[in-house]
């Protein structure tokens, strides 16, 4: 089975961050890498994705744009396979990869 990372880019999502990681963690299939690009949030978020520390995070140096952090994490992915998400989508326990969240390498 191919290795797939799944690359999360987030600006203050302090109120979803939490539910959107638990429900990473609690899929069926099992993502090899979560990358979370951190894009200047000024709330907790940070707070709440430290107490995870099985998460690659990256922190942009000043604020960049959606577009900018989703380009960071394909990059900074060590696997071919990347699924994306936005950092208040929360996954069905039973999420299947199709093309309008997959980005190949």
């Amino acid at each position: 089975m191919k290795k797939v990372s799944i690359s999360i880019p987030v600006f203050n999502g302090e109120k979803t961050i939490k539910e959107v990681i638990d429900s990473i963690n609690s899929q069926s299939i099992k993502f090899d890498e979560v990358i979370l690009i951190n894009d200047c949030s000024t709330d907790n978020t940070m707070k709440i994705v430290d107490s995870f520390p099985e998460i690659k995070k990256i922190n942009n140096n000043e604020n960049k744009g959606l577009s900018y952090c989703r380009n960071l994490g394909i990059k900074s992915s060590r696997n071919q396979i990347v699924a994306g998400i936005d950092a208040d989508v929360v996954l069905d326990k039973y999420f299947h990869i199709n093309y309008s969240n997959l980005f190949l390498i």
